[in-house]
């Protein structure tokens, strides 16, 4: 089992992939990969890597089935993160209308899937699913620690905002919301619609 410091890090790298994956989608896959910076500033990375140095990065098909990682504490596939946050909830997230197929990868323990505007803006939102449950608890206090996240109610059982990105806790299950836009920052009300929409798929 990794130690918690470990843990938070995978989190923390998921998270700054993500952001320059979720960031860049309009952008050429040719582009300069970054791992890191604000969601309306990061570039998309040709392809993502597991630990393993196997490609993960793919498009997402319309009929994606359940990822084979465990879902928490049922001993059932995970579900496919695109199959949670929808066409439609991520849709009304950006307020424009999304291109289809969305695009997933993997990170160690965590499965993504990012939605960008069909028209080219430069506005995304991405679902992180957190599938190591024995460390969940571990990983949400020391990454809200080191973002230096600020509580926001109403969303699960905890929720905090920092370094661009949304966590959540409820019940077994942990995840992240990223949403850019070129408006800048979310608000809170723009992301507890977004959350708890996912979360009311998630059951």
């Amino acid at each position: 089992m990794p130690s918690r410091p470990r843990f938070a890090a995978v989190i923390l790298a998921s998270a700054a992939m993500s952001l320059g994956l979720a960031a860049g989608c309009s952008s050429p896959a040719s582009q300069e990969a970054t791992t890191g910076g604000s969601a309306s500033t990061g570039k998309t990375p040709a392809s993502v890597a597991d630990p393993h140095g196997k490609d993960t990065s793919k498009t997402a098909d319309s009929g994606a089935k359940s990822s084979t990682q465990t879902g928490p504490g049922s001993g059932s596939p995970a579900p496919d993160p695109c199959q949670v946050l929808t066409k439609d909830i991520a849709a009304a997230a950006l307020g424009v209308a999304v291109k289809e197929p969305p695009r997933t990868f993997t990170n160690g323990p965590s499965n993504s899937c990012v939605w960008s505007s069909a028209s080219g803006k430069r506005a995304t939102v991405q679902l992180t699913l957190f599938t190591d449950a024995a460390r969940k608890d571990a990983g949400y206090d020391d990454s809200k620690k080191q973002l230096g996240g600020r509580d926001i109610t109403g969303i699960g059982d905890r929720a905090f905002y920092g370094g661009g990105q949304l966590q959540v806790r409820k019940g077994d299950w942990y995840l992240a919301i990223l949403l850019g836009t070129s408006g800048g920052q979310p608000t809170d009300d723009q992301l507890r619609t977004v959350a708890n929409a996912v979360l009311a798929n998630l059951g």
